[in-house]
């Protein structure tokens, strides 16, 4: 329970009184967010480790440790009332002190490490008579470093009513701006991704019922090399679909 005296100071009560000269173990878990730490941002930042303080406690010493996730890298800029216990290198993801006098502190310079991607898409369309049925299944390969959010391309003509789905056939959230020429959609995933990742993107787009051509939505992802699609159309026993302007053809 927070006592209100001070921001980050903690009163804890036990539900009964600790026998003197017993020795336990405390867990105390925290969770900070740096402001616009989720936002793009290319310069470095400078972070400090939180202080742990216990008043009225004699300080018999402790270990201080640091862990990177694989899109940061971080080098150590000062230490207080701490000592290094491993030495730094390019690409060290943990660092360890020992902190002997009083409770240590560090400062890192923390950089963010930026992403490879490659996609492969498969788009599938059926005319039906007076709308165009759209799919589109994405594949990314995340490379390097993981990412929380995908964003791709589509025209703007796309509707509204869209829904996009993970792998497990869950709905992500996501958000999109727009011209006049096309949608930019940003999808936010379940947590920080890696290595393989698939989005299902639905929607139909209307037409006139006598519609003699019809220009196919093409999705693209400008952050993806390489970027690969291959497309499948399905019309209907009644329906004549020819194709003009043809990609290459596979099957």
């Amino acid at each position: 329970d927070a006592t209100g005296q001070e921001k980050g100071h903690f009163l804890i009560l036990f539900p009964k009184s600790l026998p003197a000269g017993q020795t336990f173990v405390l867990p105390l878990t925290f969770t900070a967010v740096p402001q616009n730490w989720f936002q793009a941002w290319t310069e470095p930042r400078n972070l400090k480790s939180p202080v742990l303080r216990i008043d009225k406690v004699r300080w018999r010493g402790g270990n201080l440790h640091v862990f990177l996730q694989d899109d940061l890298q971080a080098s150590l800029l000062n230490t207080e009332n701490c000592q290094a216990l491993n030495q730094a290198s390019a690409g060290l993801q943990a660092f360890a002190f020992r902190c002997t006098e009083a409770p240590g502190q560090a400062e890192f310079a923390v950089n963010k490490i930026s992403s490879r991607l490659s996609a492969e898409t498969y788009s599938w369309y059926k005319v039906e008579r007076d709308h165009l049925k759209v799919c589109h299944e994405i594949t990314w390969q995340i490379r390097d470093a993981a990412l929380r959010q995908l964003s791709f391309e589509l025209p703007a003509n796309v509707p509204e009513a869209i829904a996009i789905t993970g792998e497990d056939g869950q709905a992500r959230e996501f958000s999109y701006t727009r011209n006049e020429k096309r949608k930019y959609f940003t999808v936010q995933l379940k947590g920080q991704a890696f290595g393989r990742e698939r989005l299902v993107i639905l929607y139909q787009i209307p037409h006139e019922t006598d519609a003699q051509r019809l220009l196919l939505p093409a999705l693209s992802a400008e952050q993806a090399s390489p970027f690969s699609v291959r497309i499948a159309i399905e019309g209907q026993a009644d329906l004549e679909v020819q194709l003009f302007d043809t990609p290459r053809k596979i099957d």
